[in-house]
């Protein structure tokens, strides 16, 4: 509604004025009345903008509004012209200052007589023409003052201006169109307006414009020609006619209006030019309603299934596109308005828009640039699911009806891609959305929501690998990024769309090819740097992922043609190395091939199987490698396996059947029975277990036929199945011999000479092994033969151990002696002269007693031992009493290095070395003596206490006699223990 006063008299009526103290500006604040207002919004700047405004002639307009935006009030000096063209719904408050108006407006009266103000509420469009129509049309029409030539020109101008704004308030509000008709004659009769020259011309224009209205309403029939840019459904188009028929029968009602056939009738008479085409433009009007009524009925008849199309499960939608098509059938055999093939075209481009637009619905774009790739790939694949049910069961459908129909459809006016244009498009737009899934998980390595971590590398150079590897993901990474800014137009299919998104994906597949070119020089340098087959395929594995690129799948099957061609020249060389080495009797060239340890024969089976083995081994793994490429090679490696299969079975039983031979002519019960034991012809006293080698080799060679599956001769089958109790034999032979060897090796010279008696008597009742009277054929007497010898070699060792002990005792008692000196004093104290002789002697007296309970104890030790050889032969008695020497010699050089070390103890005492000098050791007193001379006389000496000649007596007192009479009372052990009587000084 629009609201305006002109004069002081309506503002007087329309505003209370009862209250006279009222301010100005609280008068001008009430009138201010916007729906939208409340009190808070008025702020300090609005204030201040408000009381300018009435103080100041600077400004002549002031408008007020509320803002939608923020809620906010607005006092402009400037129509908001953003708010007035965007035809939004709210009110404002405009206030306009005369040309003559004072400078400051101090009063109420003041205000109303020098300042107009209104209210427009509602859209403006609407405000506007109600303002023209109702106010200035009847205002100026109505002044007597004006020309009637003026008021035609006038009346003309206002015609069109009003049915342009009419037109376009309509059509906001409605969407209708609406035929203007003028206010000016309708108060006249026919008769009258015939005569009116100015009227009829008016009439004219007005009807020029129904016109170009009802031409506009028929262009769209063209639409219905026009198939790009529609991406509505059936649902969308139903309503869209729906909307078109209403508005088609508002124009039918207005053509039947009675000033509307008035207009027309004065035309008429008036045999005016464009009347007729005005008329037939309305019957054109009416036979396009017929259409569209038609056209909305056979509409209707899609509308339910169409519905469903949007959300039917996969399983249900044949039936359901089905169900479609054949009402579209029924349109084409019995509609008058889709009897055009090109109309058919058009609601067959509905159903493919709604195709589209259900499979678009589906897919998340920004799901799939945050790495949910394998969820949008399966979404993808039902898509792909949908879009081919929907194409093949719509073609299916046609060609039979073109087939069995006298009113064919698609043939002679379009084929299958006029049909499916934007599904085809769209098919394409899903297949590069695919392709950069894949894209995704194979360089970006991404999967749902995460990425996957980056294979390792094997080798030295695993960690280089690794980077680069990593720096492929990050370029990818950077191409994805720049792709995402353009996602908007992933899915849409428009013309200026398709052409930024191909650009885009150019630029995306450019930097994919740099990136592959990266990986291709990737697998090449690891694979030049693998060695073995299993590395090769392991690295191929981790490229695996990258076979759908064609440049990286070229690379990799390269690679696999190159495994291939190793394993089979692997074949040949061991096929070669095999056969070089057929002839089994040279030994030479046996023994650089096997290990001595293991049997001939068998051996080199095992060999063989060995070579079986790794080349199986790389076979299956090829086998097993279901990733990699399928290449025509995989037909030559399985027949190249097989063949060389033949060939060492072949060889191998060759081996088998020569062994067969040779150890079916062995007697290996004989060969047991021989003697077990052996003296060593190196070392005197030494013994050696003997056992046929013959033997050994054949049980050897057995046991590893039997492993491999194969029969041994019967002459060796007990031999083979007692095989346990023969090595136990052998290891029990081997024990008592191991200690008795070890126990002749511990003794050396005149301690072989002593049990040289004993070692006679063990090897006496060891006879029977060395004369073959015991062997391994009877268990029982060995076992009773073995107990036996462990037994006597067990006491021989216990007797040379406690042997062997004693003398390790006895010399370490004679290093002990040798530092339990005799005489032996502290360095740095200065004695006393008494003290000094007193300490020596001390100390003699304690190392006398220690070195004599050493004494003791190395003849306690002695006696043991002569009590072992006591009854022994007169040659074992000269032996003791060599070793007897041997230990008092030692006694005694122990006795000399203490009297020795003594001697220089003292020594260095009085005298120091060579490097230091002597140091006080000793007080001397200087005493002044009196002497009562001959004469009687007394006379004064000065004298040392002691004297130098008593200190000298003493010193070599102790280093004489104390030192003789400290190893004086030693008896030799000589003289103890021997045998025979020695002559030693």
């Amino acid at each position: 509604m629009f609201e305006t006063d002109y004069n002081n008299e309506i503002h007087s009526s329309n505003v209370s004025l009862t209250n006279t103290n009222i301010s100005v500006f609280d008068y001008v604040q009430k009138l201010i009345k916007l729906p939208e207002l409340t009190t808070d919004m008025w702020t300090e700047e609005c204030i201040k903008i408000l009381e300018d405004y009435l103080s100041s002639n600077q400004q002549k307009l002031l408008i007020v509004y509320v803002d939608p935006d923020n809620s906010s009030l607005q006092l402009l000096h400037t129509i908001p012209l953003t708010t007035i063209f965007n035809n939004l719904n709210h009110s404002l408050c405009y206030f306009i200052r005369r040309n003559d108006a004072i400078d400051v407006i101090t009063s109420i009266d003041e205000f109303l007589k020098h300042i107009r103000f209104g209210y427009i509420n509602g859209k403006s469009i609407s405000c506007i023409t109600a303002f023209v129509s109702t106010l200035f049309e009847p205002l100026f029409m109505n002044n007597t003052i004006v020309q009637d030539m003026i008021k035609n020109d006038f009346v003309s101008e206002l015609n069109q201006f009003l049915a342009i704004f009419y037109e376009r308030q309509y059509k906001d509000k409605s969407s209708m169109t609406y035929l203007f008709i003028p206010k000016d004659g309708l108060d006249k009769t026919i008769e009258e307006l015939i005569k009116d020259k100015a009227f009829i011309t008016r009439s004219e224009a007005v009807m020029l414009k129904w016109h170009h209205q009802l031409k506009n309403i028929l262009l769209i029939q063209d639409r219905l020609m026009s198939i790009e840019n529609q991406l509505t459904g059936i649902h969308e188009e139903i309503h869209f006619w729906q909307d078109c028929l209403t508005d088609l029968h508002n124009i039918c009602k207005q053509l039947q209006r009675t000033e509307l056939q008035t207009i027309i009738q004065v035309l008429i008479i008036s045999k005016s030019a464009y009347i007729q085409q005005f008329l037939q433009v309305e019957k054109e009007i009416q036979s396009f309603t017929e259409y569209v009524e038609d056209c909305l009925k056979f509409l209707k008849l899609l509308a339910e299934p169409s519905l469903q199309l949007n959300d039917a499960p996969l399983e249900q939608l044949k039936p359901l596109i089905v169900d479609i098509f054949y009402r579209i059938l029924i349109a084409w055999h019995n509609s008058k308005f889709f009897a055009i093939p090109e109309r058919i075209k058009l609601i067959i481009s509905k159903i493919n828009n709604q195709i589209i637009t259900r499979c678009s619905r589906s897919i998340n774009i920004e799901n799939l640039f945050q790495g949910y790739v394998l969820s949008t790939q399966n979404i993808l694949q039902e898509c792909f699911q949908i879009i081919d049910i929907y194409m093949d069961t719509c073609l299916y459908i046609l060609n039979m009806h073109d087939k069995h129909s006298n009113k064919p459809l698609m043939l002679n006016n379009f084929h299958k891609d006029d049909i499916f244009h934007s599904v085809q498009l769209f098919q394409q737009r899903l297949n590069e959305i695919y392709e950069i899934c894949e894209c995704m998980i194979i360089f970006g390595w991404y999967r749902n929501g995460q990425k996957e971590n980056l294979p390792l590398f094997s080798g030295i150079q695993g960690n280089e690998y690794q980077r680069t590897l990593e720096n492929s993901q990050q370029a990818f990474d950077r191409t994805l990024y720049l792709l995402k800014r353009h996602s908007k137009y992933m899915l849409d299919i428009s013309t200026n769309a398709s052409s930024i998104w191909s650009q885009e994906l150019k630029r995306f597949f450019e930097s994919i090819h740099e990136i592959e070119l990266i990986i291709v020089k990737l697998i090449n340098e690891a694979i030049t740097k693998a060695i073995t087959i299993e590395q090769m395929i392991d690295i191929l594995e981790i490229f695996v992922n990258f076979q759908s690129r064609t440049i990286i799948n070229h690379i990799l099957i390269d690679k696999t043609r190159d495994i291939y061609r190793l394993f089979l020249s692997e074949i040949e060389d061991i096929q070669t190395q095999i056969a070089a080495h057929q002839t089994l009797d040279d030994m030479k060239n046996t023994k650089n091939i096997f290990d001595l340890f293991l049997p001939h024969y068998s051996a080199k089976a095992m060999w063989i199987r060995s070579l079986i083995k790794r080349i199986t081994k790389n076979y299956n793994l090829l086998n097993e490698s279901s990733n990699l490429p399928d290449l025509i090679q995989q037909n030559d490696i399985k027949f190249a396996y097989e063949k060389f299969l033949t060939f060492v079975d072949n060889i191998e039983k060759r081996i088998y059947q020569e062994w067969w031979l040779l150890a079916s002519e062995l007697q290996p019960k004989k060969l047991l029975q021989k003697p077990f034991l052996k003296e060593n012809i190196e070392n005197k006293y030494f013994i050696d277990v003997y056992f046929d080698p013959q033997i050994i080799l054949a049980l050897n060679e057995s046991l590893w036929w039997i492993r491999l599956n194969y029969e041994i001769p019967f002459s060796l089958t007990d031999v083979y199945n007692t095989r346990k109790s023969f090595r136990q034999m052998r290891e029990e032979t081997n024990e008592f011999i191991r200690k008795y060897n070890k126990i002749i090796d511990s003794l050396h010279g005149q301690e072989l000479c002593l049990f040289e008696e004993h070692i006679r008597t063990i090897i006496k009742k060891l006879q029977p092994g060395f004369l073959g009277k015991v062997n391994y054929i009877n268990e029982n007497s060995f076992h009773d033969f073995a107990s036996e010898a462990n037994r006597i070699i067990d006491q021989l060792s216990d007797i040379v151990t406690s042997f062997k002990e004693n003398y390790v005792k006895c010399s370490m008692k004679c290093v002990n002696i040798s530092q339990q000196l005799f005489i032996e004093t502290d360095a740095g104290i200065i004695f006393n002269f008494s003290t000094f002789i007193e300490s020596l002697k001390s100390v003699n007296r304690v190392s006398q007693y220690l070195i004599h309970e050493m004494y003791e104890d190395i003849a306690v030790g002695i006696h043991i031992q002569q009590v072992i050889f006591k009854d022994n032969s007169d040659k074992i008695l000269q032996c003791w009493d060599h070793w007897l020497s041997s230990i008092d010699c030692m006694f005694e050089k122990a006795l000399l290095v203490n009297v020795t070390n003594s001697l220089e103890q003292l020594s260095y005492i009085i005298n120091g070395d060579f490097q230091t000098i002597p140091t006080p050791f000793l007080n001397i007193e200087l005493c002044l003596t009196t002497n009562e001379t001959t004469s009687g006389s007394l006379k004064y000496t000065l004298t040392f206490r002691p004297s130098l000649e008593e200190l000298t007596e003493n010193l070599n007192a102790i280093s004489e006699i104390n030192l003789t009479e400290s190893i004086q009372h030693f008896t030799r052990l000589c003289d103890l223990f021997s045998y025979y009587s020695f002559q030693r000084e």
